[in-house]
């Protein structure tokens, strides 16, 4: 069928990805920091496809760069970011480091691995490219200011792209999925009870709608039918009424984790 790269692939929405596109008869090339080769093989036995595994890490810009270079020969027809980090934290008090390595991931490179894997689609005149971004990124979200930053980057970004590889014969679509039942929220250090995170969207049902919208050439996909509505609040909403309500909801959180910033 053809050949996908999956980055952030063993966990979450990464992982659910790299099984929405197997089932649909692509080879795999998969990406993460750790546990891949036990991917791979889990992935082949499930769905007889070929799955090449590669450890990076794509908080570090070298690491990016030699990924690029290590799939620079083979003919992907699908890229799919499944990668993504948050620290709920005052941004004074985020260690330089840890911003940095935010931002690698969550955009330099998703745009360095793109740029290093469009050029081959665009002279073969076909490619589809997934991206990864979050509802974080339709508002200002007090306590992950640096996310939602990343995330809006990414959104406008992805638009642009979109608009541009059309006559290429690219797709770009944008993902910005909403609170999704995964290790994302503890793993940031953002309090949430068992309760909620059972809530949450299952990443299965994120990837599905991912995977649906990009073979569509659609723009956007918002999963979730909460989640849309907040995109449309973004949008309509008065900005104090939004400031209220994103203040609000950050000093819950806070206050659920004992008040501390860190």
């Amino acid at each position: 069928m053809g050949l996908a790269l999956v980055t952030g692939a063993t966990g979450g929405i990464g992982r659910a990805l790299c099984a929405v596109a197997a089932a649909d008869g692509y080879d795999l090339l998969i990406t993460d920091v750790a546990g891949v080769d036990a991917l791979a093989e889990e992935l082949r036995a499930r769905f007889s496809v070929e799955v090449a595994p590669y450890a990076f890490d794509l908080s570090e810009l070298e690491q990016a760069r030699a990924l690029v270079a290590a799939v620079a020969d083979q003919p992907i027809e699908a890229l799919l970011h499944g990668s993504g980090v948050d620290i709920f934290s005052r941004f004074d008090h985020l260690d330089p480091a840890e911003i940095e390595s935010l931002l690698n991931v969550n955009l330099v490179s998703q745009v360095l691995v793109t740029r290093g894997v469009v050029s081959g689609m665009v002279a073969r005149g076909r490619g589809r490219i997934l991206t990864m971004a979050s509802t974080a990124g339709f508002k200002a979200n007090p306590y992950q200011s640096t996310y939602s930053g990343s995330k809006a980057f990414m959104l406008l970004f992805s638009e642009g792209l979109h608009l541009e590889l059309k006559e290429a014969g690219i797709g770009v679509t944008c993902l910005a999925p909403g609170s999704t039942n995964t290790p994302f929220f503890r793993t940031a250090g953002i309090p949430v009870s068992d309760a909620q995170v059972a809530g949450f969207m299952d990443p299965s049902e994120v990837a599905t709608q991912a995977w649906k919208s990009l073979n569509a050439g659609e723009f956007l996909v918002v999963p979730g039918l909460k989640n849309q509505a907040q995109y449309h609040l973004a949008h309509w909403a008065p900005k104090a009424m939004i400031h209220r309500w994103a203040t609000w909801r950050a000093n819950h959180r806070r206050s659920s984790s004992g008040g501390s910033d860190e």
